[in-house]
């Protein structure tokens, strides 16, 4: 674009109405270097400081070359702008170095070669100047309007819900009886009623601790189960109401249940009442006799390190290997044949 700015011309844009920017721009035209004649050709022989005329000046000017470009660095009051300085023209040059560097003509002159920008003729200089002036008007196509958030589909206007056959019948049973939801509108269903897929856990029942002088405990061993309970007593064991003596007739597992009193030297202290349930009797043995260490320990927790020294509140996890298909039993292996 055309970087052509004068002072006086601004100011003549600024303060005059358009006839009379035409009419300064064509003076100021005029006055142009590179206009020198009607046919808009320049003259490139003329060597002129102040030439608009159209004839052909011989008037050659004396120029002297300044070797050092800082001799006249000390005097604040000159403006030189290039090497060479005209001795002629040194007051027109601080004249115009207090007024601007755009008034006088050589300066003007000289700025418009340096931005010429290629026009050929007058209209297109006064086109690129009122292209310049002229503020540019929007583009149709930016006229849009942006929209905020896109909303939900059932709050947009646009959208169009697909129909089920649910919705057919609802509708259906609205053309029919309008008033057919009234009832849940004014009486809605109570809370024991209404259907609730996830209902709240109930809350567990917390027994209270009652201090009577006894303690349990619960152990399991195999498919056996067994439940223990002590009191202070004389020494006596009863197993589903039946003595020790009568209820396991071998030596081991009857060694098996009285072991934690043995171990904790209290034999003669508890009365022993045991519930076992399940399994064989090796395995009610056993989980008795971890049930009644359990016990103990609940009771008073100073048997604890001896107990748990000896074993007997370990859980034994073992049970029976199951059956293989292709075998025997679960691991012996059928007969060789060789024959």
């Amino acid at each position: 674009m055309l970087k052509l700015v004068l002072n006086n011309t601004i100011n003549s844009v600024a303060s005059k109405n358009t006839s009379s920017i035409s009419n300064g721009l064509l003076k100021e035209f005029s006055k142009l270097s590179i206009y020198k004649n009607n046919n808009n050709k320049k003259i490139n022989n003329c060597k002129c400081t102040n030439c608009v005329c159209n004839c052909k000046c011989t008037k050659k000017t004396n120029t002297t070359t300044n070797t050092n470009i800082y001799n006249n660095m000390n005097n604040n009051n000159k403006r030189y702008y290039s090497t060479k300085q005209n001795i002629e023209n040194e007051k027109q040059i601080e004249e115009d170095s207090k007024i601007g560097l755009a008034t006088s003509d050589t300066n003007r002159g000289k700025l418009l070669e340096d931005y010429y920008d290629g026009s050929k003729s007058r209209q297109d200089y006064f086109k690129k100047f009122r292209d310049e002036t002229t503020p540019n008007k929007q583009d149709p196509a930016d006229n849009f309007r942006v929209r905020v958030s896109v909303p939900r589909p059932e709050f947009d206007e646009h959208y169009e819900k697909q129909l089920l056959p649910d919705d057919f019948a609802d509708s259906y049973l609205n053309s029919i009886r309008p008033n057919s939801n009234r009832e849940q509108e004014e009486l809605p269903f109570s809370d024991n009623t209404r259907f609730s897929p996830f209902r709240p856990v109930r809350p567990k029942i917390q027994k209270t601790s009652v201090i009577d002088g006894a303690s349990s405990g619960y152990s399991k061993r195999k498919r056996s189960r067994a439940v223990v309970s002590i009191q202070p007593g004389n020494g006596s064991i009863l197993i589903n109401g039946r003595t020790l003596l009568d209820y396991f007739p071998s030596i081991s597992y009857r060694d098996n249940v009285v072991q934690p009193l043995v171990i904790t030297e209290t034999l003669t202290k508890w009365d022993v009442s045991i519930r076992a349930f399940g399994g064989g009797l090796k395995g009610q043995s056993e989980a008795a006799r971890r049930a009644l260490g359990f016990s103990l320990v609940n009771y008073d927790l100073g048997y604890r390190p001896a107990l748990k020294i000896a074993g007997l509140l370990k859980n034994d996890i073992r049970k029976v290997e199951r059956k293989k298909p292709g075998l025997l039993k679960a691991r012996k292996r059928f007969p060789l044949v060789k024959r």
